[in-house]
């Protein structure tokens, strides 16, 4: 098969069809084939945004797509993730920033995909959008309890109180919830209590600093 526009057959030899593939593979590698082109602007991955798979799946089922599971038993992709926590932050900067200018820009979940499909789909796409946002709450956690509590401020209902059985139950449930997905999906318990100070750690750092990323860009700065 040709990558070339024309596939006619031609009588070559085996020097002129190892310098066609090597021309070929040039053609390939250097993505020139994504510029201008119908398939570079419209049905390939779409680059506006660093976050180019999320992207480029919001155009496409905004555009009438749908998603299939294919889960064959065999692994069709394999890929590289990071290995130290210094990676794993700088990875989380552009994605978060990446999430983030998207929210920001003409293409915003909320206003235009909500025409462009369900209501449930377009909640999906923005609950990720907005996760750059997820490190307000926490860093109002990491920082009003402890100025409360040196002030002598109650925030916390008193064990007493009706609201205290409310408050208590919605914290619990949450990281049940949270342990459930991890043991579903074959992790421990250690795998749960690394991924909720990974969650904290990236929610102060990552989050934070791909939100001003993204808010800064958009001002121009």
């Amino acid at each position: 098969m040709s990558v070339n526009p024309s596939n006619q057959h031609k009588t070559t030899t085996k020097r002129d069809r190892s310098s066609q593939g090597q021309k070929q593979a040039q053609f390939l590698a250097s993505c020139a084939y994504e510029k201008h082109t119908f398939w570079g602007e419209q049905k390939g991955f779409l680059y506006h945004s660093v976050m180019e798979d999320y992207f480029t799946g919001f155009i496409l089922h905004c555009q009438g797509w749908t998603s299939v599971l294919c889960n064959p038993s065999m692994p069709a992709f394999m890929g590289n993730a990071t290995t130290n926590l210094n990676d794993t932050l700088v990875q989380g900067i552009r994605w978060n920033s990446g999430l983030l200018e998207v929210t920001l820009s003409r293409f915003c979940p909320f206003i235009y995909g909500l025409s462009r499909m369900s209501l449930l789909q377009t909640m999906c796409y923005g609950y990720f959008s907005l996760q750059p946002f997820y490190s307000l709450p926490v860093w109002c956690l990491a920082v009003l309890p402890q100025l409360c509590l040196l002030n002598d401020i109650p925030i916390y209902p008193k064990v007493s109180s009706q609201w205290f059985v409310i408050f208590s139950f919605i914290f619990l449930i949450s990281l049940v919830r949270h342990l459930g997905e991890v043991l579903a999906t074959g992790g421990s318990l250690q795998t749960w209590l690394n991924e909720q100070r990974v969650w904290m750690i990236k929610s102060v750092t990552a989050y934070t600093y791909g939100s001003l990323c993204a808010i800064f860009k958009c001002l121009g700065m």
